[in-house]
């Protein structure tokens, strides 16, 4: 179980979190959790959900929670004591409504925070800023609660009390973040299985199926493959790694049927096939 020093009021910490190493926290403080790289799962009173970057967690006092990274992760975490909360409580009532309070994101329904792409520059920008004011949190205490206030304020603005409203991105844009997903993790067979991309992008699998078809004129698996198999054709032509290796790289663990997608897709196999690109 992870712990940490005491400390007085508030306190900022970088977390490194690596792939099938968990790690498990229980504090008497709270904390906001915010995901600045790296996918995994979060687990908190036995229930997980996977997490992503721009994701953030609001965790309450002695309430045990597990991360565990799928691809290795990078965190950064804000600790505030109860005292610290009871202040930012008043400085928040006394602001004539200049500073949001926190009253969104402890609502149950909000498991997670998954913030919209502006918000997501803007609150890893302010724990940037937190981390460096931590390095003197005595004399740096007032900038501390402003920039928190802050925080909260991006928080707030993301989630109903009815679900997360950063998901309203889905309904803006759903395919773009779909194919902004699989591009990115196309070398990550384990973060693109159609189970994985109902959840993150709360979709029902049918409705996914149906509306990435509808879309892009193809069925969602047969885009993934055409595009994992298209960059591997692309790193034969400019790479001296052998076909193993590229295959091994792009999540094809079985090298028969690697080969046998291969020659599918590309009418002869990666030999051949380099061979005649030379």
């Amino acid at each position: 179980m992870k712990t940490t020093r005491q400390f007085d009021a508030i306190n900022v910490v970088r977390h490194a979190v690596d792939v099938h190493n968990p790690i498990r926290f229980c504090h008497d403080f709270y904390e906001f959790i915010f995901i600045k790289a790296g996918t995994g799962i979060f687990e908190r009173n036995g229930q997980k959900t996977l997490f992503d970057s721009g994701d953030v967690f609001f965790v309450s006092r002695n309430e045990p929670h597990i991360m565990e990274a799928t691809m290795q992760a990078e965190i950064i975490i804000v600790r505030i004591t109860e005292n610290a909360k009871m202040v930012l409580k008043g400085l928040i009532d006394s602001s004539g409504g200049m500073m949001v309070p926190l009253s969104k994101a402890r609502s149950p329904l909000n498991y997670k925070i998954s913030l919209s792409s502006v918000d997501e520059k803007i609150a890893g920008s302010i724990y940037e800023v937190l981390l460096t004011l931590n390095n003197h949190p005595v004399i740096n205490t007032n900038l501390f609660f402003l920039q928190i206030s802050c925080l909260i304020t991006v928080f707030e603005r993301n989630l109903s009390f009815g679900g997360n409203m950063a998901d309203d991105k889905l309904q803006v844009e759903p395919i773009d973040r779909i194919l902004k997903h699989i591009n990115k993790y196309i070398k990550h067979p384990d973060l693109l299985t159609l189970e994985y991309l109902s959840e993150k992008f709360n979709m029902p699998l049918h409705r996914l199926s149906i509306y990435f078809k509808k879309n892009m004129n193809r069925p969602i698996k047969n885009y993934i493959m055409e595009s994992r198999l298209k960059l591997i054709g692309q790193k034969l032509n400019n790479s001296d790694d052998t076909i193993s290796q590229i295959g091994y790289e792009f999540g094809y663990v079985d090298e028969s049927h690697f080969y046998k997608s291969f020659k599918k897709f590309y009418g002869m196999s990666p030999s051949e096939y380099r061979k005649n690109a030379h």
